[in-house]
């Protein structure tokens, strides 16, 4: 029998008394080195609680082999569904940064569209505050004691309102979009916390199979060895009963060597064949030989029965870490459907401020439009009082032509009204005396006097404008398009 220590997957097998009949030994074995055998080979039977061990930790590795065939395929479909989901809801995320980029990108242009109309509606403001009238139209006044700068402050006051009522719903978003955020970091931190197997780390297939399949190799050789055990207790008991004194001293040696789940092996063991010589011969030639390898064959059993215990304790080890990952994967989908109750309200919070927007937005759109056409107004105005200083200087030249060509026509009427009568007298002079006053009634009636006199009266004399007045009107006259 080879040694069993030699090649632990080749274990040793005691052959049957008809095997090999090499002789060990000089001589035959003596009676008590047969009992010694005997007892030997007794004690070595107490290897079949390693064998029923070795039968329960198979059953046991099929129970972990088949439980981490459930766990495995459990945990890698919802370690999978969690990923799905959590990447559907990742994408929510994404889709309210969308919409608070875009509102706010359109709220910093609108606001930056808002600021410029501002300040052009402001610098209006301030050409009017600063254009004194001139002196000849109402002293002491400005362009912007005419108009009604209320408006100004009521469309201001109203944009306002807008702005914050937008960074109000702004700021509400943010804290929505954080607190989903938390939630989904909640979801990644239990996900990461959760132990993974080496299938789901990439590390290749599960262990179990394999260490199965070596304790069932390691079952079925500690099975054989023990069934050579057994051979060569058949063995030795044959030898006994073939050798004078034999079954006495057996006898005796069972009742001093008692050996717990063996005592019943033979108890109706059938009387002995007769042997020959050189059959017998034969018999305790093996019977020796076995003898020198049972304790290699038990220590093979002992060390294979100790090697599936590891085998059955990594085995149990990657299976309470399958249910640990089990657990924590089952705790995670938890979590992530609370979140999944919570993104619908998230959703409407997104929408509610997308709506919004466009409300404000619709507002402070109109606002703008009605300071631009406040500007524009006043713009106008600051134009038509520049226009009128130069219409009233205009009118002023005009009246001073006027006045001018009136004087003279004047003038030249007078002056032909005088050498008329002058005509006249002379005429009288020379021929009064011999015509007749009623020969021709218009005789001695006076010559036609004419005067120029101004229709419509305007109210009182048009004064100058000041020059410095006059020159600034048509230089912002000449810079408007």
């Amino acid at each position: 029998m080879a040694s069993a220590r030699a090649s632990p997957r080749s274990p040793p097998n005691l052959p049957s008394p008809t095997s090999s009949t090499d002789s060990v030994h000089d001589g035959e074995p003596t009676l008590t080195q047969l009992v010694n055998h005997f007892v030997a080979a007794k004690r070595s039977l107490s290897s079949i609680t390693h064998v029923w061990r070795a039968n329960e930790i198979v059953n046991a590795g099929r129970g972990l082999l088949e439980r981490n065939a459930v766990l495995s395929a459990k945990n890698s479909f919802v370690r999978r569904s969690i990923h799905d989901q959590l990447s559907a809801l990742e994408a929510v995320r994404q889709g309210i940064d969308v919409v608070s980029g875009e509102v706010q990108e359109e709220f910093t242009t609108l606001l930056h569209a808002l600021d410029t109309t501002s300040t052009h509606l402001t610098t209006t403001l301030d050409t009017l505050s600063t254009t004194r009238l001139d002196p000849s139209l109402h002293p002491s006044k400005t362009l912007h004691d005419f108009i009604d700068a209320s408006s100004v402050s009521h469309i201001n006051s109203s944009l306002r309102a807008c702005i914050d009522r937008y960074n109000a719903s702004f700021a509400s978003l943010a804290s929505t979009a954080d607190d989903y955020t938390s939630s989904l970091s909640s979801i990644a931190s239990a996900l990461a916390a959760t132990p993974s197997s080496p299938e789901d780390d990439g590390g290749g297939s599960s262990p179990l199979p394999e260490l199965f399949g070596a304790t069932e190799t390691h079952a079925t050789e500690m099975a054989e060895m023990l069934q050579s055990l057994v051979r060569h207790y058949d063995l030795c008991v044959t030898a006994l009963k073939h050798t004078e004194g034999g079954g006495e001293a057996a006898e005796q040696a069972a009742q001093q060597h008692m050996v717990p789940g063996v005592e019943s092996l033979h108890q109706d063991a059938s009387p002995p064949q007769p042997l020959t010589a050189s059959e017998r011969q034969d018999m305790l030639t093996v019977l020796s030989r076995d003898a020198a390898e049972v304790e290699d064959v038990v220590a093979e059993i002992q060390d294979r029965l100790q090697e599936m215990e590891t085998q059955l304790e990594h085995m149990s080890g990657y299976v309470e870490a399958l249910e640990a990952e089990a657990a924590g994967l089952s705790a995670t989908l938890r979590r992530m459907r609370e979140v999944g109750r919570e993104v619908a309200g998230y959703i409407a919070v997104c929408a509610g401020f997308a709506a919004g927007w466009a409300d404000e937005r619709r507002e402070i759109e109109g606002g703008m439009g009605e300071l631009e056409g406040l500007r524009e107004f006043y713009e106008g105005f600051s134009g038509a009082y520049d226009g009128l200083i130069v219409e009233v200087e205009r009118r002023r030249r005009w009246r001073g032509e006027m006045e001018k060509v009136v004087g003279e026509a004047m003038e030249r009427m007078e002056r032909m009204y005088q050498g008329e009568i002058e005509d006249r007298e002379i005429f009288t002079a020379e021929h009064g005396e011999f015509l007749p006053s009623d020969m021709w009634p218009g005789l001695v009636n006076p010559p036609l006097r004419y005067e120029i006199q101004a229709i419509d009266q305007e109210d009182g004399p048009i004064q100058g404008i000041q020059k410095e007045t006059l020159d600034a009107a048509m230089k912002r006259m000449s810079s408007r398009p």
